[in-house]
């Protein structure tokens, strides 16, 4: 940039958002998109109308000058470097603990200090949970399982209004607590619009269309909107592209800004949250532990993560083989490729987690009491940095 040009701040009028109609109640012809439900009257008077044309922000025309010269503001964070403001969805196969994670995320989010056990929060914010799908008795059960004390800034509903109407109700909890930082629906199939007579619709259109109002409400005020959805029952590992296991159109993941995959298979207790989104510098994939008392937890990187289980197994075959053994016998005892057992035994030997004894025999160090001390050695420095652990 030439030293000459400064940077200026971006003005109302600049800013690249589209336009939003707030309508009293009361009026006689509120102003509705197209083939939409008209809007519901709400106590707070105000009722939130998603933009169907482009606005003279948007029209605008730049010069790459122009545009460079310009000082955004920057996104606000929910979850520092995994949720932004905007709508994100969050999908796993049924029963993977989406519903956990939410809560697990709501309740850091509105309590302040540390999110899953490992990324710190920014002040605490209000927090509005919609578990569409549970009861009373199940959330209590949830809520005093994760948490003795309960952040005063945590709401929850287990009803709300479907599709425009329910969007009408969130835009007055939105204006009513300005300080909003999140808001979960759990899931988005109870909280769309019922599709029964719709006829055959494009239903990337449709999806998109669905969710444009979500999109725009959480651009509005400055918020995260995290939809809960299934995603599909094939193995969530094996797919290069997470993307493609979100269920129902892909207008849903081209709808958000940010996309977030839970991956479990049944029984496991870890996990990994996979995340991409337009203000994502890069693809996060993050290794999540479960346990009854404190819900899910970060446990680093799930590559960094996956190579620490990696090392468990081979130190849980050197224990059962019960003597010095080779990388083939070790190989075969894992059920693992003898190529990448000697890769791993030489790291090991230079951690001091195995040690040799005779030519090409292992056994396990002495300083391993147990194998769970894999976990300190191993995963104490894979949590994500942040900020101002980076610039440290």
């Amino acid at each position: 940039m030439n030293e000459n040009q400064e940077k200026r701040p971006c003005t109302g009028g600049d800013r690249v958002q589209g336009t939003f109609n707030e309508i009293a109640a009361g009026a006689d012809t509120p102003i509705i998109p197209n083939n939409s439900t008209p809007p519901l009257r709400i106590e707070a008077g105000v009722n939130f109308t998603p933009s169907t044309t482009v606005s003279p922000s948007r029209r605008r025309i730049w010069t790459a000058r122009e545009l460079v010269s310009t000082e955004f503001p920057a996104p606000k964070w929910a979850v520092p470097n995994l949720i932004p403001e905007g709508l994100a969805v969050l999908a796993g196969k049924p029963k993977v603990g989406k519903s956990w994670l939410s809560m697990c995320l709501a309740l850091s989010v509105a309590h302040g200090g540390k999110i899953l056990g490992a990324i710190q929060a920014e002040e605490p914010g209000d927090v509005l949970y919609l578990a569409l799908e549970d009861n009373e008795r199940r959330l209590q059960e949830r809520l005093l399982t994760l948490r003795d004390s309960m952040p005063e800034r945590m709401h929850l509903a287990i009803g709300w209004q479907r599709g425009q109407d329910g969007v009408n109700d969130l835009h007055e909890f939105l204006t009513k607590h300005p300080n909003t930082r999140m808001v979960i629906i759990d899931t988005w199939q109870l909280f769309r619009a019922p599709q029964s007579g719709r006829g055959k619709v494009d239903s990337y259109v449709e999806s998109y269309s669905e969710l444009q109002p979500l999109q725009q409400l959480a651009t509005k005020h400055h918020c995260a909107i995290v939809i809960v959805t299934h995603a599909r029952k094939s193995n969530m590992h094996d797919t290069n592209d997470f993307l493609e296991q979100i269920l129902g159109s892909i207008g849903i993941g081209a709808a958000v800004d940010t996309a977030l995959v839970l991956c479990r298979n049944r029984g496991e207790a870890d996990a990994v949250l996979k995340a991409t989104g337009r203000d994502l510098k890069e693809e996060v994939e993050l290794a999540l532990s479960r346990d009854d008392r404190s819900g899910w937890q970060i446990m680093g990187s799930a590559v960094e993560y996956a190579m620490s289980k990696q090392r468990r197994d081979i130190i849980q075959a050197l224990r059962e083989i019960g003597e010095p053994a080779g990388p083939k016998a070790i190989a075969q005892h894992a059920k693992k490729s003898e190529s990448s057992v000697k890769l791993l035994l030489e790291d090991m030997l230079k951690d001091d987690q195995v040690r040799k004894r005779g030519r090409g025999l292992y056994i396990v160090s002495d300083t391993l009491d147990t194998i769970d001390t894999l976990d300190t050695i191993d995963t104490s420095d894979t949590l994500p940095l942040l900020p101002d652990e980076e610039a440290e």
